[in-house]
């Protein structure tokens, strides 16, 4: 059988991944996972994980980030524009990801991702 190539194969993928797998293929994220266990292409066990993390744990349309976009801008020296919208999607995956719960994690996570590594915002 084809193995779609959008669908992952690790049954060992962590909440980054699978946030990247149902942003990146929203709104059928389920229905890829369930038509590639239908086809023998994924494993019953990744397919579980997948649906789980879906229904308990993905929520890309949180009302709120734990930083205003203008404490970002704040934080990066800059306005509005790229970089920003950017540096809020990395914030949304780390959010949605359990990797930041507090607003002092949130300013840590971008002092260290997002201000010290050379071109981290490109």
């Amino acid at each position: 059988m084809q193995r779609t190539s959008q669908f992952p194969d690790d049954l060992h993928l962590f909440g980054r991944a699978m946030f990247r797998f149902f942003r990146d293929h929203d709104p059928a994220g389920v229905e890829i996972a369930l038509l590639a266990r239908v086809r023998g292409v994924a494993d019953e066990r990744l397919c579980a994980k997948l649906i789980r993390y879906y229904f308990h744990d993905y929520d890309p349309a949180e009302a709120e980030f734990l930083l205003s976009a203008e404490e970002v801008m704040g934080m990066l020296g800059t306005g509005p524009g790229p970089d920003v919208g950017a540096a809020l999607e990395r914030l949304r995956e780390a959010e949605s990801c359990g990797n930041v719960n507090s607003r002092d994690e949130t300013r840590e996570f971008i002092r260290k991702n997002l201000l010290t590594k050379q071109g981290a915002m490109r």
